[in-house]
């Protein structure tokens, strides 16, 4: 439970009872402010990297290129590694393509290697997941530049030359290397909303056309940008969502994501989902379980 709410029941014009009742409004206020994550619904693309590169929401098995994408056990239920020469092709995604095209949001949890700058050949921009045809046919990356900032990348076509051109580069804040951090950048039509652990940290607005999806691509990259770009470092639980989440939604993915839960978790809606097996497509560990979050909404995964 969080808020940043000021109360006003301290002001000097108001009676005795009118305090209690501003009082009782007041903590009212605060008991509904709460980190809500975002709807399995808006999920759109899922990658636990929990041993495999599969994509969940599509089932898009993924393949690994390069040789140089490994998996550890830890993070939540495991995360994947890049060598800074290797990435994941997670396939043609068309619900990548299809959903309300001026809003979009990125969110993984990333550890940049100290070194990665130092890799020959690697350049600075360092793309963690990328929806790209080839260098010159793309519609958005997401980067953590080394040395830099977080920053968001989207492009238009040219219909004069029948090439992309970055249409804006939004950047954020610094992320520190060799720690894990959640990131997430919620797009809007021309504006980047960047957050690290759950917390806002700035916008940044570009003055061209909206963000769209303007061309089909041939496939998502994990750790590469089709351009040269890799990512040197960990990834974990990368996902994008079809709306541009707000401060509360990013800040429950990060507080799910503390507590070991991984995000675009669908979750029960009647107890007839909880019968006959079903509660472990939830990730409960029981039916009572389920049927209790179906009644009370408490959460026991």
């Amino acid at each position: 439970m969080r808020s940043e709410r000021l109360s006003c029941v301290d002001h000097p014009r108001l009676t005795a009872g009118t305090k209690r009742i501003a009082a009782w409004s007041a903590a009212l206020a605060v008991t509904m402010v709460i980190a809500a994550p975002a709807t399995a619904q808006q999920c759109v693309a899922h990658w636990p990297l929990d041993g495999t590169p599969e994509e969940l929401v599509n089932g898009d098995p993924g393949a690994l290129v390069g040789g140089g994408v490994s998996f550890d056990p830890g993070g939540i239920g495991g995360f994947a590694e890049f060598d800074g020469a290797s990435y994941v092709d997670a396939g043609a995604n068309p619900a990548l393509t299809d959903f309300a095209d001026t809003q979009i949001t990125i969110s993984a949890w990333i550890r940049q290697r100290p070194d990665a700058i130092n890799i020959p050949g690697n350049d600075p921009d360092s793309a963690f997941i990328s929806a790209r045809t080839n260098c010159n046919i793309g519609n958005w990356q997401a980067y953590n530049r080394l040395g830099s900032s977080l920053y968001f990348s989207k492009w238009w076509r040219d219909p004069a030359d029948e090439f992309d051109s970055p249409e804006a580069q939004l950047f954020g804040p610094p992320i520190p290397d060799n720690v894990w951090r959640h990131v997430a950048i919620s797009v809007s039509n021309n504006t980047a909303s960047f957050y690290v652990d759950g917390v806002f940290q700035s916008d940044a607005s570009d003055l061209n056309t909206p963000f769209t999806i303007k061309n089909a691509v041939q496939s998502v990259q994990l750790g590469w940008d089709s351009c040269g770009s890799y990512f040197t470092g960990d990834l974990d639980d990368v996902a994008v969502y079809s709306s541009a989440l707000d401060a509360n939604q990013v800040l429950g993915i990060y507080d799910d994501g503390v507590a070991g839960k991984a995000q675009c978790r669908l979750d029960p809606v009647t107890k007839a989902d909880c019968q006959n097996g079903g509660w472990e497509d939830f990730g409960f560990k029981n039916q009572g379980q389920c049927i209790r979050f179906v009644n009370t909404g408490k959460d026991s995964r």
